[in-house]
């Protein structure tokens, strides 16, 4: 189960990054809202909606190494379609450690220059990153 449930990890994720390679975003966030889809191992036709790979079986899994990569390109997707109250919801699902990661800052640090009207900030890191 623990094998299986790492090679759906990795397939969602690697299709998370070929879709952002292909500028597919709707692909993207179908990828990224697919990680909270678990497929019972041995009964393949039963699936629940639960926040798994990143959230649920954290202690059964290895962390992944893409895991805040996603996540923070995610967090601009939601900020780049002006849905703000999804990027304040997924930030409360991070962990401290999550925050603390530069994948995580960066978003975070775009959507309060935004909020607080310096616009210059905000071309800023367009330019440096």
């Amino acid at each position: 189960a623990k094998i299986q449930l790492n090679l759906a990890r990795d397939a969602l994720e690697l299709g998370a990054f070929l879709s952002v390679r292909q500028l597919d975003f709707e692909a993207f966030g179908r990828h990224v809202a697919q990680r909270y889809v678990l497929i019972q191992p041995f009964d393949l036709s039963s699936i629940r909606v639960v926040k798994v790979y990143y959230h649920d079986f954290n202690s059964m899994l290895e962390p992944s190494k893409f895991q805040f990569k996603i996540l923070g390109l995610n967090l601009l997707g939601l900020l780049s379609h002006n849905r703000i109250a999804e990027f304040h919801t997924e930030l409360e699902l991070l962990s401290q450690q999550a925050l603390q990661d530069e994948c995580i800052k960066f978003p975070i640090s775009l959507e309060q220059a935004m909020m607080e009207g310096a616009y210059t900030r905000v071309l800023e890191a367009s330019r440096n990153d």
